[in-house]
């Protein structure tokens, strides 16, 4: 998708102003993580019902149907988007030069795939091994991304578990309040992009990807650290077997709308992070790669939490993960703090390759 936005800057209506691609590329993330949600939010809210009064056939057949429209719109656009030609695996070229480099490794490198710099007989240039070094970089912040989605993924198992605890209209559902998360998504992202980030620019805090990956961790670790676990309270020393708390179930909508929020700054920056660190060559696999941290951090970790997952194992096995997710953090942010500023230094000379 951001292959699609042409580098460097771009006039605007107003004479002298210029758009930094760079901000275009931050854009395009954002409102294709919005576009996401709109489809999540509308599939919730349609297929849901349909299912109930109509038929499940129904139900699977109205995403089928515009899943077809999307792809009658995509071939038709066909015409109008940048195209590279297949060139092969990068990844036999990725294992040659690491391979070079260790070979050719020399003291006083600052960092080990210096070895593969200089080389004219083989496949890469210097602007390939400085890429592949920002790559790896990258590798290491996506390490801490898969307990992130583990304590996220809670708003589909646990925050269900915990509404069937909580006083509630008859008429409501649990699991339809999970559409506050896409909801909140689909308004905050426009004014987040229009005002929120602009004015934080203005003020002169120009939040680099590290930053912001940070700022959705604490958001999350906050907001799930100190609102989950009151939920769960019962009051009396014998309470009946189904019995629910006196907590209204619509207190979820601050967590629901929190982890959106969090989303926001953790999730749509991990796919900016991993397209623009990454060579031209690789853009697809870091994305893989960054997006592999979800698979590992949602169905892996939660299958294996899932031992624990009675009453009341479960909160303690969720003080756990919030617990270490806040010590990664403050590990996250020490670690990697230094990031911002080098990926600032080298927009500043132009040495980025989008």
């Amino acid at each position: 998708m951001a292959e699609q936005i042409p580098l460097g800057y771009k006039s605007t209506k107003t004479p002298g102003v210029y758009e930094d691609s760079k901000l275009t590329v931050e854009r395009g993330f954002r409102y294709f993580y919005w576009s996401i949600n709109v489809g999540a939010f509308i599939g919730q809210m349609v297929c849901r019902q349909v299912a109930k009064n109509e038929s499940y056939a129904l139900a699977f057949m109205f995403p089928a149907i515009v899943f077809f429209v999307g792809i009658v719109v995509f071939v038709a656009g066909s015409k109008k988007y940048v195209k590279k030609k297949p060139q092969g695996t990068v990844l036999v070229k990725v294992w040659k030069c690491m391979r070079y480099a260790r070979k050719h490794k020399k003291q006083g490198q600052k960092h080990w795939l210096d070895g593969s710099l200089g080389v004219v007989d083989q496949p890469w240039n210097n602007k390939f091994v400085i890429s592949l070094q920002r790559s790896l970089k990258a590798c290491k912040v996506f390490l801490f991304y898969p307990l992130y989605w583990a304590l996220y993924n809670n708003i589909n198992n646990n925050f269900i578990n915990q509404g069937l605890n909580m006083r509630r209209p008859s008429w409501l559902s649990v699991d339809q309040l999970n559409v506050v998360n896409s909801l909140v998504l689909i308004i905050a992202i426009p004014l987040f992009d229009k005002f929120v980030f602009p004015l934080l620019r203005h003020l002169g805090f120009c939040m680099g990807p590290v930053a912001r990956i940070t700022t959705g961790f604490v958001i999350l670790v906050l907001v799930l650290g100190f609102v989950y676990k009151p939920y769960f309270d019962f009051t009396g020393p014998d309470v009946p077997e189904g019995a629910t708390n006196d907590i209204s179930v619509w207190l979820q909508i601050v967590p629901y709308a929190a982890v959106a929020i969090s989303e926001i700054f953790s999730s749509v920056t991990g796919l900016e992070f991993a397209f623009s660190q990454a060579p031209a060559e690789l853009k697809s696999v870091l994305t893989a790669l960054y997006l592999f941290t979800n698979c590992g951090g949602g169905p892996l970790i939660g299958l294996i939490l899932a031992i624990w997952g009675g009453d009341p194992q479960v909160l303690y096995v969720f003080a756990a993960e919030t617990s270490v997710l806040g010590v990664l953090t403050i590990v996250f942010y020490v670690c990697f703090r230094h990031y911002d500023d080098m990926i600032a230094e080298q927009e500043q000379f132009g040495k980025l390759e989008a």
